[in-house]
């Protein structure tokens, strides 16, 4: 087994909470729709920490605890910049199993565009604070390092790939 390293330039940020697209306060039917949805979260202060946007449809489905997108885009902030930028065709906010899923080709980079990742699949999980990637590949300038799956720990601000894994030089 082959394990591959890579120190992955972060900014310290505050850790997201599961988002809800609705207000706890909002008397809406169990089962919701709703198109063109943004939502963010902020500190005490003010500033962003991070914002989700659905470009698509967006349902919440109040007894299940979940919601799903289409076409969403989720942006980390730090010092009111945004820092990563995860954008998928289809997410599922699994609030019960503490998880965020974003599916169907995933792309995540950092705002500079210094550094990019594609996934199949990419899952946040609450709990531990990583996001787990199916079939990454990360384009470092003319580096390419794929393998099967990956873990980004944005608290230790690394990622670990494992299963195949291949750098290749363009």
């Amino acid at each position: 087994m082959v394990s591959i390293v890579a120190v992955v330039m972060l900014r310290r940020q505050p850790l997201p909470q599961p988002p809800t697209l609705v207000r706890p306060s909002a008397q809406l039917p169990a089962h919701a729709e709703i198109k063109g949805a943004e939502i963010s979260h902020e500190d005490e202060a003010g500033n962003v920490l991070w914002r989700l946007k659905a470009g698509g449809k967006a349902d919440y489905d109040q007894q299940a605890r979940i919601t799903t997108a289409a076409d969403v885009r989720w942006e980390f902030f730090s010092s009111g910049q945004p820092t990563i930028v995860i954008e998928a065709p289809v997410f599922v906010g699994d609030y019960p199993q503490r998880e965020l899923g974003f599916g169907e080709g995933v792309l995540i980079h950092t705002a500079d565009g210094q550094q990019t990742f594609e996934a199949q699949r990419v899952t946040y999980q609450f709990d531990s604070h990583e996001l787990l990637l199916e079939q990454p590949r990360l384009v470092k300038g003319r580096y390419e390092i794929t393998g099967a799956r990956a873990v980004l720990d944005i608290a230790e601000e690394q990622l670990h790939l494992t299963g195949g894994v291949r750098l290749t030089r363009s």
